[in-house]
């Protein structure tokens, strides 16, 4: 069996078996059910969860210079692919995008699956508090967790992410303390994501 024929195998194996493995391990969660729970984020309790890339190194594609230069990522110096995950306490997988180019942002990743992002932070029901401070925008959603590399989502989603620091200068103590806050909450979605 050549290498070819048994990728081919591989692949229509993991086709087959990926709708089966979605349903079970992949779950829509709403605020108030985790609440009822006890499943919210310590720090910023106002998130229904947290969404991180996970970067999977592969071999250089073959081909021409220009098709391989879209599987590199600039950031890792290889050649891989995307996905983006998103995680609910207690570990609960809530969403899974589909596998884009190494070369290909976690920002654009995330405007890729906009959408979905929406349905599934909309505030559904007005009985179930808002916890934590009351949101300048965005009123009529939940939070998202998310890291550095998705500056600008802010403008059309309520992101919770780290203050980046400014050139030349530094981070004063309350943007640490924010900035340890958020990595503690996020801690959860590097892991799952990283299984």
């Amino acid at each position: 069996m050549g290498v070819s024929t048994l990728e081919k195998m591989v692949l229509r194996v993991i086709q087959t078996i990926e709708p089966v493995l979605c349903s079970q391990l992949v779950k829509r969660v709403k605020m108030n059910k985790q609440i009822q729970a006890g499943n919210t984020f310590s720090n910023y309790p106002h998130a229904l969860y947290a969404t991180d890339v996970k970067f999977q190194t592969t071999y250089r594609p073959t081909g021409r210079f220009t098709e391989q230069k879209v599987y590199f990522s600039a950031k890792h110096n290889l050649y891989g692919f995307k996905i983006e995950c998103s995680v609910a306490p207690p570990g609960v997988v809530v969403d899974v995008s589909d596998h884009a180019p190494g070369s290909r942002s976690d920002l654009t990743m995330m405007f890729d699956w906009l959408s979905i992002d929406r349905q599934m932070l909309k505030k559904e029901d007005d009985s179930v508090p808002e916890l934590g401070g009351e949101p300048s925008q965005f009123s009529q959603m939940w939070g998202v967790l998310v890291d550095k590399g998705y500056q600008g989502a802010g403008r059309i989603l309520r992101t919770i992410q780290p203050q980046k620091q400014p050139r030349g200068g530094t981070l004063d103590h309350e943007d640490i303390a924010r900035n340890k806050a958020i990595s503690a909450d996020r801690f959860l979605s590097r892991i799952s994501s990283a299984v």
